[in-house]
């Protein structure tokens, strides 16, 4: 079983009576969303830099757009799985190649 599909069964058992509650992000699930980020990623090549993989897909939305992220919650309000997205796919891009690509470059 591909790791990513191992990770689906533990989100599977977290789900406490199979209910999901989908909020805004909320500062402490940072962590959970570095986490199921690296844990899900299924790329060899970026396994090798797990910091790359957290600042490709995770980083950029928690820095500059976390009103647009949005979270699935277990009744513990652990953050099990998230959404992440850009308000304006032009302000996006040059945020992205302005700022973040340079970081990743560093990396």
């Amino acid at each position: 079983m591909a790791k990513s599909a191992k990770y689906v069964e533990t989100i599977r058992g977290m789900r406490y009576n199979g209910r999901m509650n989908i909020r805004a992000y909320e500062e402490k699930d940072n962590a959970a969303i570095e986490r199921i980020c690296r844990d899900t990623v299924t790329d060899e090549r970026l396994k090798e830099n797990l910091d790359a993989v957290t600042l490709l897909y995770a980083d950029f939305y928690v820095e500059t757009e976390p009103q647009n992220i949005f979270v699935a919650a277990n009744d513990k309000d652990e953050c099990v799985g998230y959404v992440l997205c850009a308000h304006s796919a032009a302000a996006f891009e040059e945020n992205w190649k302005n700022g973040y690509l340079k970081k990743i470059r560093k990396k």
